[in-house]
């Protein structure tokens, strides 16, 4: 019986961690809404760059206008906006995640706290949509 629940105890954990694993490779790659792309690398690192309207298509801009680092647990990902961006210098922005679906190619960020208007407006109740995994 012992055995029993050691073993059922430890597929609990194992799996928990696997699902935490696959939600924050979820999170990794390109999300956009309208002229607007996040991007978030394995790596930790987090870029914010526009997508310009052009008559032969949409181009997406070269540099990024704000860049940094993230952690992201699974349900709360924080933003640390490095001191030379354009926008929300130096602040932290808190978001909770939602993917609608499993495996979604949504993306929903419910503000938590975060002290730069400007991300605020970009990602509260907007729908992003993975541009690339």
């Amino acid at each position: 019986m012992k055995r029993l629940l050691v073993v059922v105890c430890a597929s609990v954990l194992i799996l928990s961690a696997c699902q935490q694993a696959q939600t924050e490779k979820s999170l990794y790659g390109s999300w956009d809404y309208q002229f607007v792309r996040y991007k978030f690398n394995e790596d930790g690192s987090w870029s914010r760059v526009d997508i310009i309207s052009t008559s032969g298509g949409a181009s997406v801009g070269r540099n990024p206008i704000n860049w940094g680092t993230f952690t992201f647990d699974g349900k709360l990902l924080t933003m640390f906006t490095d001191e030379e961006s354009r926008d929300c210098s130096g602040q932290t922005g808190i978001y909770e995640i939602t993917f609608p679906e499993e495996g979604s190619w949504n993306l929903i960020f419910k503000k938590v706290e975060d002290p730069c208007s400007v991300r605020e407006k970009e990602m509260i109740n907007k729908f992003y949509l993975r541009y690339s995994p």
